[in-house]
């Protein structure tokens, strides 16, 4: 397989996400909307569909024994209801999102760094040791230059790819929007924050959390996502709806493509198989 031909693979399986991701919201969601509407105009009369309770086995040292115990609690669902249960549960599938996406990003981004500058290492191929080897050879080259690294967000690799490319270093200062101020290195920042936010603090956004982010990007956390009214509210992180949400997911695809186009050393995307879009007033070409 040549160079070009890894790149396009290892773009392949990226793509795979994103296009889930996609179709999951886009299609589930406008799906699960209107089965609502029907299932409530087929039954007007407000009635308790679902009731859900919590048990455990308390079991004893020897095995031997033991005994089942019941919550009072009791979770419920009813059809007046069925709306806000629909958003709350895409909410939780929007969050659980950005994970699966961030971890095809830094798998592309790893994948593409060992294939660029460490071509003598095995490739990654699934296997935690061969991604490992990667990751130190990547402190490595740091420690060999004198230069410090943060593991924190995975920013050494964002570094690593700047000290190799000044044209990504030249990207990261961009703006993301014209009328935002947030560039696309504080925009991977903020995407790195929310993977942190969704992993190890169930999704809440304390005030704490709160700050960090709109010291980072307030502008693209104040359009992706809904902040909580005051500044002393936890809350758990919210899109504004699956339009923003997939339009923040549209800009990774821009800035993990591009990361890599820089790490590949090419002017654009048909490396991956991608061809530019050229837009006419009676119909859409490309080259």
């Amino acid at each position: 397989m040549t160079q070009q031909e890894s790149y396009k693979s290892y773009f392949d399986e990226y793509l795979k996400t994103a296009l889930q991701i996609d179709v999951d919201l886009r299609f589930w969601k406008h799906f699960l909307s209107t089965a609502v509407q029907d299932y409530q105009l087929e039954n007007a009369e407000n009635t308790r569909i679902s009731d859900v309770k919590f048990c455990l086995y308390n079991i004893q040292p020897d095995g031997l024994s033991k005994w089942l115990h019941i919550s009072k609690e009791i979770s419920s669902i009813d059809i007046k209801d069925l709306k806000k249960h629909s958003d709350n549960f895409f909410t939780w599938i929007m969050n659980l999102s950005i994970t699966h996406l961030y971890n095809a990003a830094e798998l592309f981004l790893l994948q593409s760094i060992q294939l660029k500058y460490f071509p003598s290492l095995p490739s990654f191929n699934n296997y935690k040791k061969n991604a490992t080897k990667i990751i130190v050879e990547i402190k490595n080259y740091f420690n060999a230059n004198g230069k410090s690294f943060d593991t924190t967000n995975n920013r050494y690799l964002i570094e690593f790819i700047k000290d190799k490319s000044s044209d990504f270093a030249s990207f990261l200062q961009l703006k993301v929007n014209t009328d935002w101020t947030t560039k696309w290195g504080e925009f991977y920042e903020f995407f790195s924050i929310l993977r942190n936010v969704i992993t190890h603090h169930a999704m809440i956004i304390t005030p704490d959390i709160r700050n960090n982010l709109n010291s980072v990007a307030k502008d693209a956390f104040n359009h992706y996502f809904i902040q909580p009214p005051n500044t002393t509210d936890i809350d758990i992180l919210k899109s504004e709806d699956e339009h923003h949400f997939l339009y923040f997911v549209s800009h990774v695809n821009d800035f993990v493509a591009n990361a890599v186009k820089f790490i590949a050393g090419e002017t654009n995307f048909a490396f991956i198989g991608l061809h530019k879009v050229i837009i006419s007033s009676s119909h859409m070409e490309s080259d």
